[in-house]
């Protein structure tokens, strides 16, 4: 086919428009006074972010590649478009357990409550018949079978049984494994027959491998997960805190995947461990739509990487933008090294300037400002970039949070008067035998000064360690 670019116009152009728009990518009326048939800057950046959710070149052009995703993504029975099942809200809640013995074998504890809406939306647009007359009921125990195939060889089914709520409905399975090595476990539900999982977002997939140390007799079991390659990201949420994000787009889904072990569990990387159980992912989109106000420490990407994954969700389900608070330099970052249609498409404009999905406001540093009843205030703090800490007060009390900073007076300062005080905490000696000049130069509390700092600090003190830092940030 023709490559499409800004500048051209036609038919396939407005069809691109048209999908743009049903996905919510593209305003109504963007580009106020262009043809309806043009492809302009707006269907260009809409386009930017489409290719970003599919894991495309991002270069805002439609060429095959892209025009085959807009199509299948767009793909409808009738007057109804597939979009409209994955745009609504509060679509499923799928829960899986893995049970594992150190042989390898084990069980899969796998519940699926589709909600009645989406029940509703599945009948009306006909994807119970997938296009080619064969049932697609996800209610049934047949489809509960078929999915055997699709979690791994060797892999069977064992038991069903239907599960009714006052808000869903849906069914509960078990079935069991020979060899965890041969296990692929969705993050998805499994997608109606005739249409590709691209169709839905794509599917991502978590694997399992189980070895022995010679003469041990402990196994381990080793989670691998893909790397995160598009926008449909939530968050970074697994055992080593590196899980690859969350690839859907069913806003409001209720997700959890977690590992039980037989035996005893020896040890595990994961801050997610209660008694056997071990929680892979878990990961409640409506919460994540609630949220309309983020305070940032820093420009560190470990600090600021889940704004820009967390936009692609916001398209469409809110009605006014998350509001980025920071202080001057990490504003400055954010707009000129992120959201800058290089590294990331511009949501500060999509679907529209007038209707964005979020927004950047620069706070004073040392002065206070209100957002939800609390009063925050932004204290510099030190750290190779430019960062702060806060302290927020309410009538009930206050939390003085560190974030990022090596020996400061100024953190005396932020916890004086507050009843919590969260702050940074790292293993110096462990790091400086891997990088011997980032402590000093950071920073960081030497060896000798330990023991004296925390008798500065005058509030009831709770230490997390720098990786639930992260998650805070």
């Amino acid at each position: 086919m023709q490559l499409l670019r800004r500048g051209d116009r036609g038919p396939a152009v407005a069809e691109i428009r048209d999908t743009l728009q049903r996905f919510g990518l593209l305003a109504p009326g963007a580009g106020a006074g262009s043809a309806a048939d043009l492809f302009d800057l707006d269907v260009e950046r809409a386009v930017q972010a489409f290719q970003q959710r599919r894991g495309l070149i991002t270069d805002g052009i439609v060429g095959p590649d892209t025009y085959r995703a807009l199509r299948e993504a767009g793909w409808s029975l009738g007057d109804r478009m597939l979009a409209l099942l994955v745009s609504s809200t509060a679509c499923f809640n799928m829960t899986t357990v893995l049970k594992v013995n150190g042989d390898g074998a084990g069980t899969i504890d796998h519940s699926m409550v589709f909600t009645n809406a989406a029940l509703a939306q599945l009948k009306q647009l006909a994807l119970f018949s997938g296009g080619r007359g064969k049932p697609f009921d996800p209610l049934s125990e047949q489809q509960t079978r078929d999915i055997a195939t699709a979690i791994g060889e060797g892999v069977t089914y064992v038991s069903s049984t239907p599960i009714v709520t006052p808000n869903g409905q849906g069914r509960a399975a078990t079935y069991a494994f020979a060899d965890v090595n041969q296990l692929k476990i969705s993050t998805q539900p499994a997608a109606p027959q005739g249409v590709s999982a691209a169709a839905l977002g794509g599917s991502e997939t978590v694997t399992f491998s189980l070895t022995r140390d010679p003469g041990s007799p402990n196994a381990m079991l080793h989670i691998h997960v893909p790397e995160p390659n598009w926008i449909g990201s939530i968050g970074t949420l697994n055992a080593s805190g590196q899980l690859a994000t969350l690839k859907t787009l069913l806003g409001g889904a209720k997700i959890q995947l977690a590992v039980e072990p037989a035996g005893t569990l020896v040890r595990t990387s994961s801050p997610y461990a209660d008694g056997q159980r071990v929680t892979l992912l878990e990961v409640d989109l409506d919460e994540i739509l609630k949220i309309d106000d983020i305070f940032l420490t820093h420009s560190h990407f470990d600090h600021m990487k889940d704004v820009p994954m967390m936009t692609d969700v916001l398209v469409g389900h809110r009605k006014k933008p998350v509001v980025v608070h920071g202080p001057a330099e990490t504003m400055e970052a954010m707009d000129k090294d992120v959201f800058n249609n290089r590294v990331w498409p511009d949501f500060r404009t999509i679907p529209s300037k007038e209707d964005p999905v979020i927004a950047l406001h620069t706070i004073p540093v040392r002065q206070p400002v209100t957002c939800q009843g609390y009063r925050i205030r932004a204290i510099p703090v030190q750290h190779p970039v430019y960062s702060v800490g806060y302290i927020l007060e309410w009538k009930g009390g206050a939390i003085a949070f560190s974030g990022d900073t090596g020996v400061c007076d100024n953190v005396v300062r932020l916890a004086s008067g507050a009843d919590i005080l969260v702050h940074e905490v790292i293993d110096v000696e462990r790091l400086t035998r891997r990088m011997p000049d980032v402590p000093s130069s950071a920073g960081w509390l030497a060896e000798s000064e330990k023991g004296a700092w925390p008798t500065k600090i005058r509030p009831h003190t709770t230490n997390r360690s720098h990786s639930i830092f992260k998650r805070l940030t």
